[in-house]
């Protein structure tokens, strides 16, 4: 069902469509032959700054897409 008023413009769509092509990049880093990385590991796969892998590894954390080992404090799929 669509809406009689539409308030989303491209411009939020293309940002909307870039943060999930991101966090689609970081789930991409993980395999099986590397199931554990740190930010830094995955920013510079990505080519993102740290600070914006650590926003999007805490979404996916709080989506349980991954878990944070407490020990080593690096990441995997959850």
């Amino acid at each position: 069902m669509t809406s009689s008023t539409d308030n989303s413009s491209p411009i939020t769509e293309a940002r909307t469509a870039s943060v999930v092509s991101n966090a689609i990049g970081v789930l991409r880093c993980f395999s099986v032959h590397e199931p554990l990385l740190g930010v830094t590991e995955i920013a510079a796969r990505v080519g993102l700054h740290k600070s914006t892998i650590s926003r999007i590894l805490a979404i996916l954390e709080q989506e349980n897409l991954v878990e944070r080992d407490p020990q080593t404090r690096r990441f995997r799929l959850g």
